[in-house]
This record gives structure tokens, C-alpha cells and sequence, in this order.
């Protein structure tokens, strides 16, 4: 049933994406179509997958394109109801690009060294029979983990006495160094918001005084203003 049910979903997505791409053939390579055209590709793919492959190596490509399919919830945010909000992130997003590129690239490779710290230390002292190490059996896995660990939460606390010391490491200096892009971005959404605010607020003072201005003293007033050159002197005319 969840099969049909997703072909049926896929089918109805499919018309509305051919629909959208012939109302707005000038936007085909446009961010939003290739998401919607990357949601479309699960359900192929998962036929495919159940028609060729084989029992051995069935599992792993479903969970693939499982993974995949957790794409679909960013396109919740093309609905009008997150556009302004949508729009304000875009604009904070560029606005600290240039700031985020050193401590973003330091926050990575503390993220993926430590991961693979993680991995290799709870593996190697296994036999304290923590458990963490059948957690970490990877690096994608222990960087999953550690992105936790980073943000203040511990999904995990049963390390071996070598990931207890990582750990300790982390509490120190590894989320204080993390925090920096984070606050970076913060703090660009908070100047993004405060400064829609007040464009926001000038543009209802400009409409409200529009409404209550009588007809016809809008146009004199233009009209008064460009007959006057800087410092309201005459402009002569050649």
C-alpha cells in the first residue's frame, strides 16, 4: 500500500511540475525546479531498485534512496505561507558569506576530525563494552553523533575512559569553536529582520500619508520638487 500510495503522490507531483515548467519555461534551472524535480526521483528509483537489483545489495540502495526522500520536506518552504521568512534567511545568508568562510571552515574540519577521533577511539577500546563503537562504526555515522555533541546535547554518554577525554574537549573548546559561524548567522538574521522592520515601518507611514494627502497635492508636490534644484534653488532649464 505505501508503494501506491507514493506512486499516486509522485503521479500527481509530476503533472503539477510539468505544469509549473510550461507556465515558466524561463525558470527550468531555477533552485525551486531542480528541488521539485529531485522530489520526483525517489519513487523511479525505488522501482528500479525493486526490478534489477539484487536480494545482496537491495537493502542498501533502499535505504539510499530513503535518505533521498527526506529531500521532500524542504519543499514545504516554497509555500507563500514561509516565503517572507524564506526570502529574509536568503538575504541574511548572503549578507554573512563573506564572514562565515574562515570559522565555517575551521568548524568543519573540528566536526570532521573529531568524528573520526570518535570513531577510531571507540572502536580501538571496545572491549570496555560501552556500546558507543556500534554506534560509530563509520565516519558519516560518528559525524551524525558528533553534530549532536556540538550543538550542547549528548545523545551518547557511555564512552570508553579515551572518548570521555575527546569529550572533555569538546566541553572545552570544541563547541565554543563551533558557536562562532553559528553566531555569525544570528546575528545577520537579527540585522536582516530589525532592517524589514523598518522598511516595513516607512512604508506604512508612506501609504498612510498617501491615503490622507487630498487629491491632485501629491502631483504639485512632485512637480514643485523638481522644479527645484539642490538646496531648493530654482533648476534652470537649458
Amino acid at each position: 500500500w505505501s508503494l501506491a500510495v507514493e506512486g499516486l503522490c509522485t503521479l500527481v507531483f509530476t503533472f503539477e511540475f510539468g505544469a509549473r515548467l510550461a507556465a515558466t519555461p524561463n525558470k527550468v534551472l531555477h533552485s525551486w525546479r531542480l528541488l521539485d524535480l529531485a522530489c520526483l526521483l525517489p519513487f523511479p528509483l525505488e522501482l528500479g531498485t525493486l526490478a534489477f537489483s539484487g536480494p545482496n545489495g537491495r537493502d542498501n540502495v533502499l535505504s539510499l534512496i530513503e535518505a533521498l526522500s527526506m529531500i521532500r520536506a524542504v519543499r514545504i518552504l516554497e509555500l507563500s505561507y514561509f516565503h517572507h521568512e524564506v526570502v529574509m534567511i536568503g538575504e541574511a545568508l548572503v549578507d554573512a558569506s563573506d564572514k562565515l568562510l574562515i570559522p565555517g571552515y575551521l568548524a568543519l574540519n573540528v566536526w570532521i576530525t573529531t568524528s573520526a577521533l570518535f570513531m577510531w577511539l571507540e572502536n580501538y577500546y571496545k572491549d570496555e563494552r560501552t556500546g558507543v563503537a556500534n554506534t560509530m562504526r563509520s565516519v558519516p555515522e560518528a559525524m551524525y553523533w558528533c553534530c549532536i555533541f556540538l550543538t550542547g546535547e549528548w545523545a551518547n554518554v557511555d564512552f570508553t575512559y579515551a572518548g570521555s577525554r575527546l569529550c572533555i574537549f569538546y566541553v572545552v573548546f570544541g563547541i565554543a569553536m563551533f558557536s562562532i559561524p553559528v553566531g555569525i548567522l544570528v546575528e545577520a538574521v537579527q540585522t536582516t529582520v530589525q532592517r524589514a522592520a523598518v522598511e516595513r515601518k516607512e512604508m506604512q507611514m508612506l501609504m498612510g500619508w498617501e491615503t490622507q494627502a487630498k487629491p491632485g497635492q501629491l502631483a504639485a508636490i512632485v512637480q514643485h520638487g523638481s522644479s527645484e534644484g539642490p538646496g531648493g534653488a530654482p533648476s534652470q532649464k537649458s
